[in-house]
């Protein structure tokens, strides 16, 4: 079972610059990047459903960590998550013929968890909210209730990863969608990086680990944290890249 934190960055437009403005200080939109806590995808509309394998369930009532890591098993699918997600949550019995992105929601009913699709294999879970989609976290929710130094922690992590597109043209000029996992040594160096799903582009995809193999945190990761790191870049929100003049 692979755990994780799953985190968003904050992305607004920039304001009119006016003619005085030196262009050394300009910001530079960049119609690119969304580093998102929200996933794009609903799991009905990430796979059609009637090409999706059936897998039989008789799972009970019972610790969702539990539930989830035999649901994994069963159909070969990830679930990632931070564990902080599913302290002490049970979750609905599963039973019958299902397909995997059908079966998951009913295993979390009435857990306060919900799933998101984030690669072809795969699905990340977050805090569901009574009022629609997972909330980000810079709006409240499971960032008002986070120690000071993990917050600390991943907005580094998200700065770090910010720099890292706004410095690459290949990134930059390109629109895609990616979900990565990192892992951390325990100075802060990188250590691994996964591509969850494909860009469509062997050669791209290659291009996008590279560039990320070049992060480095300069700090230690706390020890609460839990890796992998994944994040999801969305091509449908534009990130403001700063000149570093």
């Amino acid at each position: 079972m692979i755990q994780n934190f799953h985190f968003g960055l904050q992305s607004r437009r920039s304001s009119a610059y006016g003619n005085r403005l030196s262009a050394d200080r300009r910001a530079v939109r960049v119609r690119r990047y969304l580093l998102a806590l929200l996933l794009c995808f609903s799991l009905q509309d990430a796979l059609a459903a009637e090409t999706q394998p059936l897998f039989h369930f008789e799972l009970p009532a019972q610790n969702l960590q539990d539930a989830l890591e035999q649901y994994s098993v069963i159909t070969g699918r990830e679930v990632l998550y931070d564990s902080s997600i599913v302290e002490g949550k049970r979750s609905a019995a599963l039973t019958g013929t299902w397909r995997p992105e059908e079966a998951l929601p009913i295993l979390l009913q009435g857990s306060g968890v919900q799933a998101k699709y984030v690669g072809k294999d795969a699905f990340t879970l977050a805090q569901a909210y009574p009022d629609g989609p997972v909330a980000p976290l810079q709006s409240g929710g499971r960032e008002a209730a986070m120690p000071a130094f993990k917050k600390h922690f991943y907005r580094r992590f998200q700065s770090s990863l910010t720099r890292l597109l706004c410095q690459d043209d290949i990134l930059k000029k390109n629109a895609f969608r990616a979900a990565l996992q990192f892992w951390f040594n325990r100075d802060g160096s990188f250590e691994s990086v996964r591509l969850l799903d494909t860009s469509g582009s062997e050669s791209f995809d290659k291009h996008i680990l590279f560039q990320a193999r070049q992060i480095h945190l300069n700090a230690a990761p706390p020890d609460s944290v839990r890796q992998p790191l994944t994040i999801v870049i969305d091509p449908r929100i534009p990130l403001i890249c700063k000149n570093s003049g």
